[in-house]
């Protein structure tokens, strides 16, 4: 099989002015070139108006939150969007048809793996049925202290029955006790598992370690939590829980709006393991706040991008994604939100042999990308994706 195209985005190397692709039945890259119209004249092209770019890595979904698309108010903020979700999953039915919808509306928008949050079993066996590969993030959340034995065991329960690639996670920094944040840290070591967190995704976040106040204290008092264990740091979120963190295993940080430069600085002197997460289309249904990108970008973060889950997007289209962070931050080239949303996300993953990239040896997916600016380089807002392989 070979595909040609006006320009290939390798990722891992300059775009392929009329790149030729030839492909086994499997999809795996065989061989990379140009195509040369006296010396490929006897070999059977498929030529496509646009640009070839590898298949989208989303690094973090809820997919098991499928059934609350178009439930819950938009901008109404992170605590009240909890308290929707908290009452809609015990309200709403038909999970599994929803579920099986949203993988099938990720397959095609061209998306051909995910970092996938599940606090249950109910995607085991859409994900095992799945063309998507999944990585799934075994959630877990100790609001009391005295759980976290429980909550370890009741995590590796879970974690048992995937049978996908997968690892025990913490949820937020403001939801797990120290113990449980201690225990997934320590598993994570002797695993080299991956590890993700929310973080800083609302700014009562930070209010909340710094000194006990807010949002997340009120909610916890209205639902009757005793917190009174938990000692403000007069920190950020992150500054307070950094140190107990996994340091030579992947660690993906999840929306990050409220992350400052000394947040950034400070975790990227902390480990050279870490990878920023954004969901854009997410964070403005939510919180209608994108998180300041450049600073990102000026401190050399590796970054990734993810869809969050449908309770909080009214749809998988990561090419809306990219568009989102394009018409938000216009100094960025369409080579770095690829990356981010290719090659990023499968190095953070730790798929990188297979995906990312269009490199010989690799199965990448390759997705088309119709109207396409090729004088600027970039996406237009007529851009619109159809999957190739």
């Amino acid at each position: 099989m070979y595909l040609s195209a006006k320009y290939v985005f390798r990722v891992n190397l300059p775009p392929l002015e009329n790149g030729l692709l030839e492909l086994d039945n499997d999809g795996t890259i065989l061989n990379i070139s140009q195509y040369n119209k006296i010396e490929h004249q006897n070999i059977d092209v498929q030529f496509f108006d646009g640009v070839l770019v590898p298949g989208f890595i989303n690094t973090h979904c809820h997919l098991e939150l499928s059934h609350m698309r178009d439930h819950i108010p938009e901008q109404t903020g992170l605590m009240e969007f909890v308290t929707h979700v908290g009452k809609l999953n015990k309200e709403l039915t038909n999970k599994e048809i929803a579920i099986k919808e949203a993988d099938q509306e990720m397959y095609r928008n061209g998306i051909v793996a995910v970092g996938d949050i599940s606090n249950n079993i109910i995607t085991k066996d859409i994900k095992k049925q799945s063309k998507i590969f999944y990585h799934t993030f075994v959630e877990l959340i100790d609001l009391n202290p005295k759980e976290w034995k429980y909550k370890i065991i009741n995590g590796l329960l879970i974690q048992e029955q995937f049978e996908t690639q997968s690892s025990i996670v913490p949820h937020a920094s403001y939801s797990v006790s120290e113990k449980l944040l201690e225990q997934i840290t320590k598993i994570a070591k002797h695993n080299n598992n991956v590890v993700s967190i929310h973080n800083q995704e609302t700014e009562e976040e930070n209010k909340f370690f710094w000194d006990k106040t807010g949002e997340i204290a009120k909610l916890y008092e209205k639902i009757g939590e005793d917190i009174s264990h938990f000692q403000p740091s007069q920190k950020t979120s992150l500054q307070t829980i950094l140190p107990s963190l996994p340091k030579d295993t992947n660690l993906l940080l999840i929306h990050n709006i409220h992350s400052s430069e000394t947040d950034i600085k400070l975790a990227e002197e902390y480990s050279k393991n870490i990878f920023w997460c954004m969901c854009p289309k997410s964070n403005i249904y939510i919180e209608n706040k994108l998180p300041n990108i450049n600073l990102f970008v000026k401190n050399n973060c590796k970054i990734t991008i993810g869809t969050d889950s449908l309770a909080s997007n009214h749809k998988f289209d990561f090419l809306s994604e990219m568009k989102t962070l394009q018409n938000n931050f216009e100094n960025l080239s369409f080579n770095q939100i690829l990356e981010w949303a290719t090659l990023n996300g499968a190095k953070s993953l730790k798929i990188d042999q297979n995906f990312g990239s269009i490199e010989i040896g690799k199965k990448p997916g390759i997705n088309l990308i119709k109207n396409f600016d090729l004088s600027e380089m970039k996406l237009t807002e007529d851009s619109y994706l159809k999957k190739i392989i």
